[in-house]
């Protein structure tokens, strides 16, 4: 199973050594800290999120509140399977859109 982490901030640290502890085989696509935080726990760089979308079965978003409207659709549109870091989003409309 190949699993796309989408954030490289505090929260993603537990998801990535619990992905990891799984045997997960690990992408990780943020603007900042994703080198460090690839070394850290086994995970591959993508440059962008498409790349990270076209290789990977579950997303698994762990980003500001406010991003995650955008990248939950785009990663739903992809086909691929979505864990969401909480809140889903500050906007009622927003999250049932996801749901």
């Amino acid at each position: 199973m190949t699993v796309g982490v989408v954030g490289a901030g505090g929260i993603a640290q537990p998801h990535l050594e619990a992905w990891r502890h799984l045997g997960a085989h690990l992408l990780l696509q943020s603007p900042e800290r994703a080198e460090e935080m690839a070394q850290r726990y086994g995970a591959v760089v993508t440059r962008d999120l498409d790349e990270l979308l076209a290789r990977c079965d579950v997303v698994d978003i762990c980003t500001p509140t406010r991003t995650h409207h955008d990248i939950v659709l785009r990663a739903a549109a992809a086909g691929r399977h979505v864990i969401c870091e909480k809140p889903l989003s500050n906007r009622w409309e927003e999250a049932v859109s996801m749901i």
